[in-house]
């Protein structure tokens, strides 16, 4: 299953993606069926990596996806 900021914001679920059974953060997309999530890039700071200053950096990762919801 395909689970974005979104779809998810419309059934007011929150959810948790693991890819290789580590906990992902700053996701903006995961797929169950297809093994990737998307996740925005951080610098060592912890800051987002911006293109031209203003669009956060992505970045696609494939593994085993799971996804856990929970109540928004």
């Amino acid at each position: 299953m395909r689970y974005t900021a979104e779809n998810t914001l419309e059934v007011g679920r929150k959810v948790t993606a693991y890819l290789d059974g580590v906990e992902q953060h700053d996701c903006s997309e995961a797929d169950t069926d297809d093994g990737y999530v998307i996740c925005a890039l951080r610098n060592e700071a912890g800051q987002f990596y911006t293109v031209d200053g203003k669009t956060v950096a992505a970045e696609t990762r494939r593994g085993v996806v799971r996804v856990e919801t929970r109540p928004a």
